[in-house]
Protein backbone atom coordinates (compact mmCIF):
# COMPACT_ATOMS: atom_id res chain seq x y z
CA UNK A 1 0.00 0.00 0.00
CA UNK A 2 1.22 3.33 -1.06
CA UNK A 3 1.40 6.37 0.96
CA UNK A 4 -1.47 7.82 -0.99
CA UNK A 5 -3.77 4.69 -0.27
CA UNK A 6 -3.46 5.71 3.32
CA UNK A 7 -6.61 7.14 4.30
CA UNK A 8 -6.19 10.70 5.60
CA UNK A 9 -7.69 11.99 9.13
CA UNK A 10 -7.93 15.89 9.31
CA UNK A 11 -11.60 15.64 11.65
CA UNK A 12 -13.40 14.12 14.27
CA UNK A 13 -15.76 12.65 12.01
CA UNK A 14 -13.18 10.45 10.07
CA UNK A 15 -11.81 8.79 13.55
CA UNK A 16 -14.90 6.45 13.69
CA UNK A 17 -14.68 5.10 10.48
CA UNK A 18 -10.87 4.94 10.59
CA UNK A 19 -10.36 3.04 13.95
CA UNK A 20 -8.01 0.29 14.10
CA UNK A 21 -6.64 1.17 10.38
CA UNK A 22 -3.33 2.32 9.04
CA UNK A 23 -4.23 6.18 8.64
CA UNK A 24 -2.05 9.53 8.19
CA UNK A 25 -3.12 12.80 10.45
CA UNK A 26 -2.55 15.52 9.31
CA UNK A 27 -2.97 19.11 12.18
CA UNK A 28 -1.19 21.36 13.85
CA UNK A 29 2.25 19.44 16.53
CA UNK A 30 2.03 20.56 19.99
CA UNK A 31 2.81 19.50 23.26
CA UNK A 32 0.14 18.75 25.91
CA UNK A 33 -0.23 19.01 29.62
CA UNK A 34 -1.25 15.05 30.42
CA UNK A 35 -1.69 16.07 34.23
CA UNK A 36 -4.76 14.83 35.92
CA UNK A 37 -5.66 17.98 37.06
CA UNK A 38 -3.70 20.60 35.31
CA UNK A 39 -3.08 23.92 36.64
CA UNK A 40 -1.84 26.78 34.26
CA UNK A 41 0.79 27.08 34.14
CA UNK A 42 0.81 24.37 30.98
CA UNK A 43 4.13 21.60 32.36
CA UNK A 44 5.13 19.61 29.53
CA UNK A 45 7.12 16.38 30.15
CA UNK A 46 7.56 15.05 25.70
CA UNK A 47 4.41 14.91 25.62
CA UNK A 48 2.05 15.00 22.22
CA UNK A 49 -0.92 15.54 20.43
CA UNK A 50 -1.84 17.03 16.72
CA UNK A 51 -4.50 18.97 16.77
CA UNK A 52 -7.09 18.43 13.46
CA UNK A 53 -8.78 21.12 11.47
CA UNK A 54 -11.95 20.73 14.31
CA UNK A 55 -9.35 21.08 17.28
CA UNK A 56 -9.89 17.43 17.53
CA UNK A 57 -6.67 16.21 19.48
CA UNK A 58 -5.15 12.66 18.41
CA UNK A 59 -2.01 11.52 20.70
CA UNK A 60 0.87 10.08 19.76
CA UNK A 61 0.75 6.79 21.84
CA UNK A 62 -1.24 6.27 24.80
CA UNK A 63 0.20 8.72 27.95
CA UNK A 64 1.22 5.50 29.56
CA UNK A 65 3.48 4.09 26.45
CA UNK A 66 7.31 4.93 26.89
CA UNK A 67 7.30 6.13 23.38
CA UNK A 68 4.45 8.97 24.00
CA UNK A 69 7.21 10.95 25.73
CA UNK A 70 8.56 12.44 22.06
CA UNK A 71 12.57 13.11 21.81
CA UNK A 72 13.43 16.55 22.41
CA UNK A 73 14.37 17.22 18.83
CA UNK A 74 11.68 16.18 17.34
CA UNK A 75 9.69 18.66 19.58
CA UNK A 76 11.96 21.77 18.76
CA UNK A 77 11.46 20.79 14.98
CA UNK A 78 7.90 20.43 14.80
CA UNK A 79 6.17 22.15 17.50
CA UNK A 80 3.67 24.97 16.26
CA UNK A 81 3.48 23.72 12.76
CA UNK A 82 1.44 21.46 10.20
CA UNK A 83 2.45 17.92 10.61
CA UNK A 84 1.53 14.37 8.89
CA UNK A 85 2.07 11.39 11.06
CA UNK A 86 1.64 7.18 9.93
CA UNK A 87 0.25 5.36 12.31
CA UNK A 88 -2.38 3.15 13.12
CA UNK A 89 -5.44 5.09 14.40
CA UNK A 90 -7.20 4.26 17.74
CA UNK A 91 -10.69 6.17 18.24
CA UNK A 92 -9.57 5.89 22.19
CA UNK A 93 -5.75 5.43 23.42
CA UNK A 94 -5.41 1.98 24.43
CA UNK A 95 -5.64 0.72 27.73
CA UNK A 96 -2.06 -0.40 29.84
CA UNK A 97 -2.13 -3.71 31.48
CA UNK A 98 -1.55 -2.36 33.78
CA UNK A 99 -3.41 -0.15 36.57
CA UNK A 100 -2.17 3.55 35.24
CA UNK A 101 -3.28 6.95 34.11
CA UNK A 102 -4.59 7.41 30.14
CA UNK A 103 -6.46 9.49 28.66
CA UNK A 104 -9.91 9.11 26.76
CA UNK A 105 -8.41 10.70 23.40
CA UNK A 106 -8.40 9.54 20.03
CA UNK A 107 -4.44 8.76 19.52
CA UNK A 108 -1.92 7.27 17.13
CA UNK A 109 0.22 4.11 17.97
CA UNK A 110 2.67 2.11 15.76
CA UNK A 111 3.97 5.44 13.95
CA UNK A 112 6.56 4.86 11.19
CA UNK A 113 6.57 8.33 10.18
CA UNK A 114 6.12 12.45 11.28
CA UNK A 115 7.14 15.13 8.63
CA UNK A 116 6.72 18.61 8.29
CA UNK A 117 4.19 19.62 5.96
CA UNK A 118 3.55 23.41 4.31
CA UNK A 119 6.32 24.37 5.58
CA UNK A 120 6.92 28.02 5.01
CA UNK A 121 3.51 28.29 3.83
CA UNK A 122 1.07 30.45 5.95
Amino acid sequence: MSSNEVPVVSREEDIAALDGQKVRVVGCYEQIDVRMNPKPPPRYSGHVSIKLDDGTKVLLYPVWDKRARRDQNEIAQCEGKQVEATGVLHATAPESDETVANLELPCLTGITSIHIVNEGKA
